[in-house]
């Protein structure tokens, strides 16, 4: 709890002294991942196999946007085999993490019950932009491979689906840019439209991330480093 407190202190005098948004971020991010790496590492079993589960940061802390109010999207991805034998140490680890004062937000999937979840629009976008914490590099790929656009979800259906759901969470939030007061992450313009995207092109291109699009000759590096 004290080390959590005294980032956070480290976080708002640097934003005091000027330090950009930016760098806020990525060093928000940088904490949570040894935080949580940390505290993962010191309630798994030394006798469990090194393939048994992956921690997996998903959403925005998946993209390593982490902000500082924002929850934390975890999910803990287990292989068929361990699926029930995790339970124990695996709420172990939630405890803490609640106990501690952070806002989690979690799921405990084998892959295959990702694959199946994945049908649902919003679960494959938060899936696609999972990043690994510790734990097995290959169960994580068997993931992102049963979620791949030959498997679920190929690109012109995934973009008109989100076409659709932007287009309805335009009007949810006054369909215009121009609002006195917009609502920076919805509204038409907002940061979810970047998102848009970086979600649409990833899946088109079948990239990891933003930056990505630039070995892809979409985006040139001047165009990544605006958005």
């Amino acid at each position: 709890k004290q080390i959590l407190v005294d980032a956070r202190e480290i976080l708002h005098r640097a934003q005091s002294d000027g330090a950009s948004s930016t760098n806020i971020i990525n060093l928000w991010t940088w904490f949570t991942d040894q935080l949580l790496i940390s505290i993962w590492q010191s309630i798994s079993k030394p006798d469990a196999p090194s393939d048994c589960c992956s921690l997996v940061a998903v959403g925005g802390y998946g993209r390593a946007e982490l902000h500082p109010s924002s929850d934390i999207d975890l999910m803990v991805l287990v292989s068929d085999e361990m699926s029930g034998i995790f339970a124990e140490s695996g709420e172990a680890f939630l405890h803490i993490l609640w106990d501690i004062g952070l806002d989690i937000g979690h799921s405990v999937r084998t892959v295959s019950e990702c694959a199946k979840a994945a049908t649902d629009l919003t679960v494959v976008t938060t899936l696609m932009e999972a990043r690994l914490l510790t734990g097995s590099a290959e169960l994580l790929q068997q993931m992102q491979t049963a979620i791949a656009t030959d498997k679920i979800w190929p690109a012109d259906e995934y973009f008109h689906a989100k076409r659709k759901e932007q287009q309805e969470r335009y009007l949810r939030f006054g369909d215009t840019a121009y609002k006195l007061e917009p609502n920076l992450k919805e509204s038409p313009g907002g940061l979810r439209d970047l998102h848009m995207i970086s979600w649409v092109t990833m899946r088109y291109f079948n990239a990891a991330s933003l930056e990505g699009l630039v070995e892809h000759d979409f985006l040139t590096k001047d165009e990544y480093q605006s958005l």
